[in-house]
């Protein structure tokens, strides 16, 4: 599998879920799903590095983008 699949599946996900008119809330969840699911492919430590890296939940995640955004 190609490194840049799941970056290109992940757009195209985005793409699809902003053009039927899914809120920020619903893509982000669908894509923090789509990452923590990749995440079991990998043997631990590392599987529970990768859990802990997409653990952000969206309030967080908007709060966070939020503050870049003014900068």
């Amino acid at each position: 599998m190609n490194s840049r699949t799941p970056f290109f599946g992940a757009a195209l996900v985005a793409l699809a879920a902003v053009s039927a008119g899914c809120s920020t809330r619903q893509v982000y969840d669908g894509l923090r799903a789509g990452s923590r699911n990749a995440c079991q492919r990998y043997a631990e430590p590392d599987r529970s590095r990768c859990l802990a890296a997409n653990d952000t939940d969206y309030e967080k995640y908007r709060r966070e983008r939020d503050e870049m955004m003014l900068k």
